[in-house]
């Protein structure tokens, strides 16, 4: 909205109903993680019972 204000154009109630409380920029919603692919697991033994 403050780019309608800041060339002049009006600022309808309409158009601040659809704005959201939420804050989308600059986070990282799910968090940092580093993912090291590096390791390989251990083999699966195929005997054992489930």
């Amino acid at each position: 909205m403050t780019w309608k204000r800041r060339t002049g154009l009006p600022v309808a109630r309409e158009d601040v109903t659809t704005l959201s409380p939420y804050v989308t920029s600059h986070i990282k919603r799910f968090g940092g993680y580093i993912i090291d692919a590096e390791p390989v697991p251990e083999a699966v033994d195929p005997s054992l019972p489930i």
